[in-house]
């Protein structure tokens, strides 16, 4: 059996052109510079820890020019291992990121939670990595940190999951707490059995850097703990709070303009 999250209940009052910023960075770093460059190339803008903490210097080695440790903390999160690299990455920013960005604002405030939760996974990393010369690469601390928020603010918010076995396939609403107790199981996992390339270690930091910073960034009147819009595990997309108007099949679209002193966040 397997399952893949479709999309989120969760409404986006703008549009995220922030997120969509971000995704459309990566895509073209990946596609219009990094794809075209050969593989020791990443040791130039991947972020490696013992630059910072033990003087690693990898021009003489491999003959590169990294650049300053500094700006390797920024190119090192729009960076990507391959292609599926980063489609896991975007695909967790298209299902999250927008109504993250929501709770946020749309503007510097929401750029400055992804900056500081992404250098937070990969500092940590170093720390704890401190001589490793391997180069660090990937959105994923910004992802995870998109996750600790996401949590705290709709864990019972309903995905529309895609769910497979052998040939029979159906789609549910599963709440947002099981599918990323889930993908925490796997993390933990990850960090305690570490196999191949994957540092599972910033994904937790990250994640938990997340939890503790939306409290500060977050608009005061979004709430926490909200309450879903549909009923879990049922293959309804219907809203369970908004009554039938006037005998019609459906309720009328939301009409909400964020500006008017309501707060179109929050589900009481």
């Amino acid at each position: 059996m397997w399952f893949l999250p479709l999309y989120d209940e969760n409404p986006s009052f703008r549009k995220p052109f922030l997120t969509y910023a971000i995704m459309a960075l990566c895509l073209a770093w990946y596609f219009g510079y990094q794809i075209s460059q050969p593989p020791q190339a990443v040791l130039e803008y991947g972020f490696i820890p013992a630059r910072l903490f033990a003087g690693y210097d990898p021009s003489f080695e491999y003959g590169v020019t990294p650049l300053p440790i500094i700006a390797t903390l920024l190119t090192t999160m729009i960076s990507h291992g391959g292609f599926m690299h980063i489609f896991g990455n975007l695909y967790v920013m298209y299902l999250l990121a927008d109504n993250v960005e929501d709770a946020i604002g749309h503007g510097p405030k929401f750029l400055l939670f992804a900056l500081i939760t992404g250098t937070i996974g990969t500092v940590g990393h170093g720390l704890a990595n401190p001589e490793s010369t391997t180069p660090l690469v990937g959105l994923s601390g910004v992802c995870s940190a998109m996750i600790g928020a996401y949590i705290l603010l709709w864990p019972r918010a309903n995905i529309k999951t895609l769910i497979g076995f052998f040939i029979f396939f159906r789609t549910f609403n599963v709440p947002a707490v099981l599918i990323f107790a889930f993908w925490l199981f796997g993390q933990l996992s990850g960090y305690l059995n570490p196999l191949g390339n994957v540092a599972y270690d910033v994904h937790l930091y990250s994640m938990a850097a997340g939890m503790v910073l939306i409290p500060f960034f977050k608009r005061p009147q979004v709430k926490f703990f909200q309450k879903p819009l549909s009923k879990a595990f049922s293959r309804n997309d219907g809203p369970t709070h908004v009554p039938s108007v006037g005998g019609r099949a459906k309720a009328p679209p939301r009409r909400i303009d964020p500006n008017d002193g309501k707060n179109p966040w929050n589900r009481d």
